[in-house]
Order: structure tokens, then C-alpha cells, then sequence
């Protein structure tokens, strides 16, 4: 019999088949969503956690310094992201101690006992030639009247720059130290040297001219002289030259440099 449609009628054998097709594939599809569903809660299989987008300044590709007191964001060597990175605290600078720092430069140790008045010196100038007027000036010049103390400064007096403040007039640094209680006196001064050669018959003849700025502070941190001496030595090396204007100016002067007017 002719279908509505005008069609082939479809035999009733064949619309059975079709329907048992399509019921089966209903429950294999039910059963692998079953077995699908299954194997998810087994191997805890889930949802990929939302990617965490770092961005990096595009200038240069350094990494920002973390504001104080807030984690910062900072990759890690294995390519995740460290969250909780702990900002170290700065350094706490010890404080200095209450003292003064002009007395931390004295040397007390060096002043003699005794009852002979003490005059302490500081000279400024090459090393050599300071060390060798102060020992000069402090053997030769000293008598029973007054007694020249070397050494009374520590070497950072002068490296730090005291000495030629206290000389060009600034003499808090004496007077707030104590350090005129300890001596009574203090003559600074800076030695000056020039070598040249100045042999007309033999060429290693060498002429030194050394001089002597100084100033004596008295007790009270007053200037109770000033004055300028100065002498050539020779000899065949600047060393000789220089140790003999040395030992000359100790000679010829060394009572004038230690006396007060």
C-alpha cells in the first residue's frame, strides 16, 4: 500500500529492526558516559586551575624591586611564581658611641710621668720628614724647662684632616677633647722639602731645603707663637740632603721653635 507521502511503504519488519538499532546504541552511549564519569572520580582528574598571568616590565627585562612591607611576584628559577617572597629588613647602623671623636685620636699613653711641663707636637708634611723632625725636635729641644711629647696624636688625627683645621684656627677640637689639660701645650706645624741638584763637580751633589711653619697653643687653646724657620742640607743622595737640613734646623733653631714669646 502506497505511504502518504506518495513514497514505497516501508515493510514492518524493517521499522522493528530499526528500532532495536537505535536502542542499543542508546545504551552503549549510556554506558560510556557511565564508564567516562567513572574513570574521573578513580584518577581525580579535574578542571586545569585558572593560569596566573605574571607581567614582567617590557624595559630591559629586570625585575622590579618589591615595595617594602608587600610580597612580591617574583619568578622562580623552576618557572612558577613565588607569592610569599619575604623582604629582608634593612640593616640597623650601630650608633656611635658618646664620645668625643677628637679624644678617640689621642694617645695619652705617650705623655711621660713627671713634673717637667709637657709640650705635645704634630707635624703634617711627607711621612719620612715628619718623623724625623718630631724625633729630632723632641731629643734635642728638650731640657729641663719643658719636654716635647711626639706620638701624642694617633696618625688619623692628621689623615682626618684636625690638625690643619686646628692650625688654620679652629681649636674646638683641642679644647673639647682635653687635651690641652693633658700636656699644656701643643705645637703643630707642617714641614715643607725641595730637592734639586746643585753639584757644579760632581752631578750626584743634592741640595735640600727644608723649612718649618708652626704655631704654639697654649693651655687655653690660645696661639702664644707662631713662626717659620728654615735651612739647606747637603749630601750625595736627596735622603742625605734632607736628614742634614733637618739636623742643621734642629741645631739652629730648635730652641726658638719650642720657646713662647
Amino acid at each position: 500500500m502506497p505511504s502518504p507521502k506518495g513514497g514505497a511503504e516501508v515493510p514492518s519488519g524493517v521499522n522493528a529492526f530499526l528500532k532495536v538499532i537505535g536502542a542499543i546504541c542508546a545504551v552503549i552511549g549510556a554506558i560510556a558516559a557511565t564508564l567516562e564519569i567513572r574513570d574521573r572520580l578513580q584518577t581525580g582528574v579535574s578542571a586545569p586551575p585558572p593560569a596566573v598571568e605574571v607581567k614582567l616590565p617590557e624595559s630591559g627585562g629586570e625585575t622590579p624591586e618589591p615595595t617594602e612591607g608587600v610580597a612580591s611576584l617574583i619568578p622562580s628559577p623552576e618557572g612558577g611564581v613565588n607569592t610569599e617572597t619575604e623582604i629582608p629588613e634593612p640593616k640597623r647602623q650601630t650608633p656611635e658611641p658618646a664620645v668625643s671623636k677628637v679624644e678617640a685620636l689621642i694617645n695619652y699613653r705617650a705623655v711621660p710621668s713627671g713634673s717637667v711641663p709637657m709640650m705635645a707636637i704634630a707635624l703634617e708634611g711627607d711621612s719620612a720628614d715628619v718623623e724625623l723632625m718630631e724625633a729630632a725636635l723632641a731629643q734635642a729641644a728638650s731640657s729641663a724647662e719643658i719636654r716635647l711629647v711626639p706620638g701624642f696624636f694617633k696618625p688619623a688625627f692628621r689623615e682626618r684632616g684636625f690638625l690643619r683645621a686646628v692650625y688654620d684656627g679652629d681649636t674646638e677640637a683641642l679644647t673639647s677633647s682635653g687635651a690641652l689639660a693633658a700636656v699644656g701645650r701643643i705645637l703643630l706645624g707642617r714641614v715643607e722639602r725641595a730637592c734639586r741638584a746643585t753639584g757644579q763637580f760632581d752631578s750626584d751633589l743634592v741640595t735640600c731645603d727644608v723649612g718649618l711653619y708652626f704655631k704654639i697653643f697654649d693651655r687655653h687653646g690660645a696661639i702664644a707663637d707662631t713662626g717659620h724657620v728654615a735651612v739647606a742640607g747637603a749630601g750625595f743622595s736627596e735622603n742625605a740632603a734632607r736628614d742634614r737640613a733637618i739636623e742643621m734646623l734642629v741645631q739652629q733653631h730648635g730652641k726658638r721653635v719650642i720657646s713662647t714669646k
